[in-house]
């Protein structure tokens, strides 16, 4: 079973203002937008990806890059693959807010707060992890210029 917050338990249950519902739906109708636009350059990346594994190789003979173009055509269709995932939830965001406004549906509404929520905490571990590997790079770079 669910736990209810001590919002639901300690008083009347949580409701919504019409002026929230609108606001609600707005952040649906935004987030909508920026996720579509998210899967276009999705789209875009993966057709970069495979140009550059097709065609870098074969425009010159001579490498002009310390890596190859199949190896850079990977890298990113693996950064299309990490950015598919908060894109996915934000768009499931929008649709269950969508939903939630229009039926007036409960289990929408906790589907969208889950979707935003998966969202950010997958950018939340995401910009950690820069952070981590930014400063780790900046130590390595101390490091190597005392030598």
């Amino acid at each position: 079973m669910e736990q209810k917050s001590s919002l639901a338990t300690n008083h009347e249950p949580l409701q919504i203002s019409e002026s929230s519902e609108i606001y609600l739906k707005e952040t649906g109708s935004w987030a909508s937008f920026l996720s579509i636009i998210g899967f276009i350059l999705i789209g875009l990346i993966v057709i970069i990806a495979i140009g550059i594994s097709i065609f870098l190789p074969a425009a010159n003979n001579q490498s002009i890059t310390p890596i190859s173009g199949l190896v850079l055509g990977i890298i990113y269709i693996l950064m299309g693959l990490l950015y598919f995932f908060p894109v996915l939830y934000l768009y499931k965001f929008s649709t269950n807010m969508k939903k939630a406004i229009e039926k007036k549906s409960s289990e929408n509404l906790d589907d969208a707060f889950k979707n935003i929520k998966s969202h950010y905490k997958f950018a939340g571990i995401f910009t950690i992890i820069f952070i981590a590997l930014y400063i780790l790079g900046a130590v390595v770079l101390l490091i190597f210029d005392f030598f």
